[in-house]
């Protein structure tokens, strides 16, 4: 019998259909992994078999764990359920937690609710938990609140809480989405060991075939609320039928079409910065620094170097990727060049002048000629203003050149350049969804025309149909408006596929550099190539997974041969 059947689940919001006849199984001790475009269903069949359901939510059909049927049950009833026999890891650990309390707290929440034990206790429950999942207390204190965590460790904590009871169902939603690849690697080998270790049964959620390669034992994808295809791992890779199956395994593979770099000034309509020799934008020595905590009274502050004499050089028309873990210093030197922070050291010239020495008109020309495109389009727009007014923000900056008529008509351009319609511009940012928010942020960035555009992971929140089209898109700009790209990203996957150079930047150094393939291929340096193997890559899965295959076929053979006594 499965540890978790769910049969012919049916899933309306307020009348609109969200789940269609979704019928699933896992067995005890297996992983099946979950795959679908967003707003395919994966989450809400999650939701519905925690009995998390959002308000004006209504199901119909089954959902059983380890025989006992879920759908109807009280509420008092599923919280004696959830966290002992089944828990849930979400997606955003930080939204997850809560800020008011700290890890240790919380962790042994959970033991109080369910075990009732004393709280000195279960504190100390909650410190042998935490260092099971990889912070030990005598490093990690457990006094210390959400926000002193980097996101790795606030997702260790979520799996602490999870996993605390050693639940029969562990359900994991895009639990390494928004983790570099290293942090993602030891994630993903966590929750497979403590699976291992407690016996316990995996529904593991994500949009990374690579990564339901390399962890489950079978997979499931879904589609506008239904399942359209599932099976053993292997054979699912190895022979699927449905198209939209196949379109997924394109997508994630998929490498943009890239025009060779053209020669400065050849392309008309460019940018003036892009119609110049030399490098746009050049950093020679670059040092950030941050004061710290004071050790005492009497003590001085410490200084954290974020950024430490970093030398790079962005030409016209040039992409240029920049990888490396979270708090190695990407995002503070990105903000450095963008002269949104001053350096302590070193300088950086943008079309050949120092920006220290750049007066409030020249500040202005900097930011109208490089223009930044942020992780979360969504987090970066006012809610309360449309599309139009969101994307013409940078105009400001070229208050007294443009007239109305002019703005309007850069507006409905910027939509048309992007891929959306010139009557979207009437829209508010919540009717859009993740990937048409994340061309109404490229569309902001080109309305000033600039020569250069920062990209600060800006696919990694998306799923791999998205991230495909919005690759395609910054490919087909690159080459239509001679832009010039830094890339930052931690999916080396992604900076292969739409980069020219690359640097790899570890504690604020950059620690390798050149022609991207021949540092991706090649690498040099040990922390090149502990991002390298840590990054997930489906071929190279799948043909792991054959390779572990071989040894239990032939044993079969084997056993066949020889007639049982």
């Amino acid at each position: 019998m499965a540890l978790l059947d769910i049969r012919n689940l049916d899933l309306n919001i307020y009348g609109v259909p969200v789940l269609r006849g979704v019928s699933l199984s896992i067995a005890a001790g297996e992983t099946l992994g979950l795959v679908g475009e967003s707003g395919s269903g994966k989450s809400m069949t999650a939701l519905a078999t925690m009995q998390l359901l959002p308000r004006g939510a209504s199901a119909r059909g089954s959902i059983r764990l380890d025989g006992e049927e879920l759908i109807g049950r009280d509420e008092r009833a599923m919280c004696a359920l959830r966290g002992r026999d089944i828990s849930m890891v979400f997606q955003e650990p930080m939204t997850a937690l809560n800020p008011l309390k700290t890890v240790g707290a919380q962790v042994s929440e959970v033991f109080r609710l369910h075990l009732g034990a004393p709280r000195a206790e279960c504190d100390a429950w909650a410190s042998q938990v935490l260092e099971r999942v990889g912070l030990p207390p005598a490093r990690y204190a457990p006094d210390r609140y959400p926000h002193e965590l980097s996101g790795g460790q606030r997702q260790r904590v979520v799996i602490a809480m999870a996993v605390a009871l050693k639940p029969k169902l562990l359900i994991a939603d895009e639990p390494t989405t928004a983790l570099d690849v290293t942090t993602q690697a030891q994630i993903l080998t966590l929750m497979r060991a403590l699976v291992a270790e407690d016996g316990a049964s995996l529904l593991l959620i994500t949009h990374d075939l690579a990564v339901v390669a390399e962890t489950a034992d079978r997979v499931a994808v879904m589609r506008r609320g239904e399942v359209v295809e599932e099976g053993e791992t292997a054979a699912f890779f190895g022979g699927m039928t449905h198209p939209y199956s196949r379109a997924l395994l394109e997508a994630s593979t998929h490498v943009p079409q890239r025009r060779p770099r053209v020669a400065p000034g050849t392309v008309p309509g460019t940018a003036p910065a892009a119609r110049e020799g030399g490098p746009i934008l050049v950093a020679d020595g670059v040092v950030r620094e941050y004061r710290g905590r004071r050790a005492g009274w009497f003590r001085p502050a410490g200084c954290h170097r974020a950024v430490d004499a970093v030398t790079l050089s962005v030409a016209p028309g040039e992409s240029v990727g920049l990888v490396g873990e979270s708090g190695c210093g990407k995002s503070t030197l990105a903000r450095t060049l963008l002269a949104l922070e001053a350096p302590q050291g070193g300088r950086i010239l943008f079309r050949g002048r120092d920006v220290s020495s750049l007066d409030a008109a020249g500040i202005a020309r900097l930011r109208r000629d490089v223009q930044v495109v942020f992780q979360d389009p969504y987090g970066s727009f006012d809610p309360r203003h449309k599309a139009g007014r969101l994307v013409a923000e940078p105009l400001h900056l070229l208050r007294g050149e443009i007239d109305a008529a002019e703005r309007d008509r850069r507006i409905a351009r910027v939509l048309s350049d992007v891929g959306l319609r010139p009557e979207d511009a009437e829209k508010y940012p919540h009717e859009f969804s993740g990937g048409q928010r994340q061309r109404l942020a490229i569309a902001r960035a080109l309305i000033t025309r600039p020569a250069l555009i920062v990209l600060d992971e800006p696919v990694s929140a998306l799923d791999v149909s998205i991230r495909a089209q919005v690759l395609d898109l910054l490919a087909e700009l690159q080459a239509r408006h001679a832009l010039a790209y830094l890339f930052i990203s931690h999916d080396l996957a992604v900076v292969r596929a739409i980069t020219d150079r690359v640097l790899v930047m570890r504690a604020g150094i950059i620690v390798e550099q050149g022609p991207t393939a021949a540092v991706l291929d090649a690498p040099q340096h040990d922390y090149t190539r502990t991002l390298v193997a840590a990054s997930p890559d489906l071929a190279r899965a799948l043909a792991e997974r054959r390779t572990r295959a071989m040894p239990a076929a032939n044993g079969r053979s084997a056993d066949a041969a020889v007639p049982s006594a």
